[in-house]
């Protein structure tokens, strides 16, 4: 008995050792977990130093985002003050325009004769036909920033005016008969006008090896051309030459104008007789005066009607006009300039320049 008991004692004492063992794993798997719980807290407060940091990002790029839109309200304002100041700038224009219309009504409405020749000096008669077209192009001599078409109209211009002075020529019809546009500019004299708008074209048509038809002498007097070579052809500032040359004839001034941000130079029509005269002159050739054959009118002003519809300044002539008339002389205009210019540039003998340039603005 004693000794059965002394074995369970044993067994006991070896359970209770297995149970110490089993405790001390159990405390060993405590702390593991507890370690476990440490790089827990550890990559919590690493998530947590995250959340802040993100946070911190998200309210920069929230401040940026203020910042930008602010920056972007005070260029809209910007914006829409320049536009104000550039609508109260046309306004102004319009309204001196209309002053200087009214003073002209005025001044004339007495003396029905003084919009046909009058005696002593006609500036008109000293002016070339670029720079009576660079009259109409403009509200009251400022020429239009928009409009793209004025240098080519300006360099057709000059050509037109050298073969009226007998200085070039279109190449002649041989058995093979070429198209106006296929036909070169030739040098027919190489005496000056003058003038050196047209002197300095003169030189250049003379210093070329190979002749040039109408539609490429334009390009390259305005600067289209992709040839490096040939960019020493183009004329520079044409339209302020022009405007200083009618500012010496006293049809032009020089003014400094503001408009908002700088200020430019610019020739307002002091002699608005003389621009009204002009326009009277064209509105006569298709109203009272219309012939309806090209090769009856005045060459010159055939030549102004082509110019002012290549330059998209034809409507300004006729503006003035009342309603049915300014629809008759649209019409008309448009007839004449419908017309097929290689048949009408056989007809009529000195004008082959003038429908050349019509064709070839057609064209391009």
């Amino acid at each position: 008995m004693i000794r059965q008991e002394q074995g369970n004692l044993g067994g006991f004492g070896e359970t209770g050792a297995g149970k110490c063992g089993n405790l001390g794993r159990f405390g060993e798997k405590g702390t593991e977990k507890c370690g476990n719980l440490g790089r827990f807290g550890e990559k919590g407060a690493g998530k947590c130093g995250n959340l802040g940091r993100f946070r911190e990002r998200s309210r920069e790029m929230w401040e940026s985002g203020k910042v930008w839109s602010d920056r972007s309200r005070e260029m809209w304002e910007a914006l829409e003050r320049q536009e104000q100041g550039n609508v109260e700038i046309w306004e102004a224009l319009e309204r001196q325009e209309q002053g200087n219309v009214g003073r002209f009504r005025e001044g004339n409405c007495g003396n029905p004769g003084s919009f046909g020749e009058t005696p002593g000096h006609d500036p008109s008669r000293t002016r070339s036909s670029r720079e009576d077209k660079s009259l109409p192009c403009s509200r009251q001599g400022y020429t239009s920033f928009w409009n793209d078409c004025i240098s080519s109209g300006l360099r057709g211009g000059i050509l037109i005016e050298l073969a009226l002075r007998g200085r070039i020529r279109l190449e002649p019809l041989a058995l093979r008969k070429k198209r106006l546009l296929e036909r070169k500019v030739l040098l027919k004299s190489d005496a000056p006008t003058g003038d050196v708008l047209l002197d300095e074209t003169l030189r250049h048509i003379k210093a070329t090896e190979t002749a040039e038809t109408v539609q490429t002498w334009i390009e390259l007097l305005t600067g289209e051309t992709w040839n490096p070579f040939k960019l020493q052809y183009q004329l520079r500032n044409v339209r302020e030459r022009l405007a200083k040359a009618l500012v010496e004839k006293g049809i032009l001034t020089t003014e400094k104008q503001n408009f908002l941000l700088f200020d430019m130079t610019t020739h307002p029509v002091c002699n608005a007789s003389e621009k009204q005269r002009l326009l009277k002159r064209l509105q006569e050739s298709v109203l009272e005066r219309w012939v309806n054959e090209p090769q009856r009118m005045e060459r010159r002003t055939l030549a102004l009607l082509v110019l002012a519809h290549a330059s998209d300044v034809l409507e300004n002539v006729f503006a003035s006009l009342a309603d049915d008339k300014y629809d008759v002389a649209m019409n008309r205009t448009k007839d004449l300039l419908d017309m097929d210019p290689e048949v009408e540039a056989a007809k009529g003998k000195g004008m082959e320049m003038i429908w050349a340039v019509l064709a070839a603005f057609n064209k391009s």
